[in-house]
């Protein structure tokens, strides 16, 4: 081989451009990209093979001074010289992403390499160009560097843990805060997979109940040491609680007073009187009559999101 490498390169060194007929043999194969930039491997099939003289098939960067002009970056270390006896239908080649030479060091992210072949020398066919051919350019893929291990995510709701696989429950419109712990230290963030929900820094609402539940995707960044980590956390929803606070807790009598108009929700509440000799109410407004104890019934609609509301109150009456 040293002998093989003198002679190429002073070859090539002297030639400054050569020009040959179009190559004999035919080279079918791949691939040719997305290689394994410490050993890609090649397969070709060789057909209409000269049957007097050896080839080289090399790994060079390709010449761009004419279409088929002689490379002058050539690695010698991964060449493969292919004989006539030896099996043609697959002859495999091993690219790499980078190689030394006497020019230096060569790497095939930043210059074109490409597969060549021609005559070998052992045939004293060095200055034949019959066999001249570039293959095919080359590409290799993007080196990998050992992956960090994954950060972890540690979420609560009120002290208590949340999980990824067991759904937990999410009533209408009532905010709930979740508490996120990454084993990195890294600040975590809170995303809903769905519209139906909704987060604010780290405070989640439901802001409509469908079957098909809620997702929340809480991410970290990881650190110079830990890796990223996303994790999706699911929740079932479930209506909300429709309430009547009043601000009242007593009448006075022939003093008019006024009810809460609206749930929490918003829906408007309607009263009735059922104690009619001890309190009267219209709309709102309602007025003690005698002493005694006051029963005011307590109606609202509800929805999909929350349940109608039915109750009653008992306000007591006092001169």
């Amino acid at each position: 081989m040293k002998r093989v490498i003198i002679t190429l390169t002073s070859i090539a060194l002297s030639i400054s451009t050569i020009s040959g007929a179009s190559a004999i043999t035919m080279i079918q194969g791949g691939p040719y990209t997305n290689l394994d930039p410490v050993a890609g491997k090649i397969h070709l099939n060789l057909s209409n093979y000269p049957t007097t003289k050896g080839l080289y098939i090399f790994q060079v960067v390709r010449n761009r001074a004419s279409s088929n002009a002689r490379p002058t970056v050539i690695n010698m270390d991964n060449a493969v010289d292919v004989t006539t006896s030896m099996n043609h239908a697959d002859v495999v080649f091993t690219a790499v992403g980078s190689f030394t030479t006497s020019a230096g060091v060569t790497d095939c992210s930043k210059v074109e390499c490409a597969l060549w072949e021609q005559y070998d020398g052992a045939s004293g066919s060095y200055n034949v160009t019959d066999e001249d051919q570039y293959i095919s350019s080359l590409s290799f893929a993007a080196a990998t560097t050992a992956a960090l291990p994954a950060d972890t995510i540690n979420a609560t709701i009120n002290g208590s843990p949340i999980s990824p696989t067991t759904p937990g429950t999410l009533a209408y419109r009532t905010p709930t805060t979740i508490s996120v712990v990454t084993g990195s230290g890294a600040t975590a963030t809170i995303a809903s997979s769905t519209t139906d929900c909704s987060v604010k820094g780290n405070v989640v609402e439901v802001l409509k109940v469908v079957a098909a539940g809620c997702d929340f995707v809480i991410s970290s960044p990881g650190n110079a040491t830990t890796g990223t980590k996303v994790t999706h956390f699911p929740f079932m929803l479930v209506p909300g609680t429709q309430v009547v606070t009043q601000k009242i807790t007593k009448l006075k009598i022939g003093k008019i007073s006024t009810l809460t108009a609206k749930t929490n929700y918003g829906e408007g509440v309607g009263y009735t009187s059922t104690t009619k000799k001890i309190c009267t109410v219209k709309g709102t407004n309602v007025v003690g009559l005698k002493v005694g104890s006051c029963i005011l019934n307590e109606v609202a609609a509800g929805t999909s999101n929350y349940g109608a509301v039915s109750t009653s109150i008992t306000l007591p009456v006092a001169k």
